[in-house]
């Protein structure tokens, strides 16, 4: 449900919000919370395979910007 459903004249002011939009990475990004600490050595640099294969029916491919957002 958007804003505009629950009160039509609303507007958005990022003065309003209760904290700032999240933007796109920065220059200096800060460790992320599953690595805080020296992280999980299990999780560290795992792969699942010796070497990716050379085709894929599906390949999902992400940077975690999704989360930023």
């Amino acid at each position: 449900m958007t804003i505009r459903k629950l009160n039509p004249t609303a507007v958005l002011d990022e003065g309003t919000l209760t904290s700032p939009p999240a933007g796109l990475p920065s220059r200096n990004p800060t460790q992320p919370y599953w690595l805080a600490g020296g992280g999980s050595e299990v999780l560290r640099g795992h792969r699942g395979t010796e070497e990716l294969p050379g085709t894929a029916d599906v390949v999902v491919v992400g940077s975690g910007i999704t989360g930023a957002f």
